[in-house]
């Protein structure tokens, strides 16, 4: 599978106190997990000019949910490569087998993951 994304293997950084960094191979940022989500169209939905202005405009992320979401990206790379392994694993077998193990109702969402996420 060709990707256009930074190649992996992506780590965790807690080098900011208040965010993850994820970092590539290379220890290049790839993307900072950040302890507060700001709403996007903020100004359209809720007339305001700056997220502050508004607490309906954010919300805080807890360490807990910002580690996670941090581990999350750092592995997408290798989830995206090792699914399309088993995907194409289970592509090997025919469609009488693929039926037969109970492997058919994943191979339309797996195929919509790896497009979801190289763009295809």
């Amino acid at each position: 599978m060709e990707t256009k994304h930074t190649p992996g293997p992506w780590h965790l950084s807690d080098h900011y106190s208040d965010a993850l960094t994820v970092l590539d191979a290379g220890g290049f940022e790839v993307v900072t997990a950040k302890g507060i989500a700001i709403l996007q169209g903020y100004g359209e939905k809720l007339g305001i000019d700056h997220w502050a202005d508004s607490p309906d405009a954010s919300r805080d992320i807890s360490e807990e949910e910002q580690a996670a979401n941090a581990r999350l990206i750092a592995a997408a790379p290798e989830l995206l490569k090792e699914l399309d392994r088993l995907l194409s694993a289970v592509m090997q077998n025919s469609d009488a087998d693929q039926t037969e193990l109970g492997l058919k109702p994943f191979i339309r969402p797996a195929l919509a993951a790896i497009a979801k996420a190289t763009g295809a």
